[in-house]
């Protein structure tokens, strides 16, 4: 995740960050599935999805702290 992106997350609400950890988490799970069947050739997603897993969720709870309001 770039820091354009980062900052962009910032931005967003509660509901539409839900909804990128939401998509993030079940990516992640398609890269599992991948990676059993043998089909992942670039494992190093999964490691990067859950980085950008771990980044949404530690915005959608500073987001949660103050209450849903934009920054």
């Amino acid at each position: 995740m770039k820091t354009k992106e980062k900052k962009e997350l910032h931005q967003k609400t509660v509901v539409e960050l839900q909804k990128l950890v939401s998509d993030a988490r079940i990516k992640l799970f398609s890269y599992k599935m991948e990676k059993d069947q043998g089909k992942l050739t670039d494992v190093r997603l999964m490691s990067k999805t859950r980085d950008d897993i771990a980044k949404l969720l530690t915005v959608l709870q500073i987001r949660k702290k103050e209450g849903g309001k934009h920054a």
